[in-house]
């Protein structure tokens, strides 16, 4: 399921962060906010029940 960022949600956002943004500005924030979160949603679909948790990315180890 795709999330859309409205520009007046934009608007809203930049209004609560205290943030003067003029029309085209919103749109822009709002079209790469939309980007972002199409990734996400391709992200999301990606299967990681075999993959296993780390903590590191490298095999770390505490040589304490």
């Amino acid at each position: 399921m795709l999330v859309r960022i409205t520009n007046k949600e934009v608007e809203q956002i930049a209004f609560q962060s205290r943030l003067e943004l003029t029309t085209d500005e919103q749109k822009d924030y709002a079209e790469s906010l939309n980007e972002v979160l199409a990734y996400l949603d391709i992200v999301n679909k990606i299967d990681t029940s075999t993959v296993e948790p780390a903590g590191h990315v490298l095999p770390i180890k505490n040589v304490f």
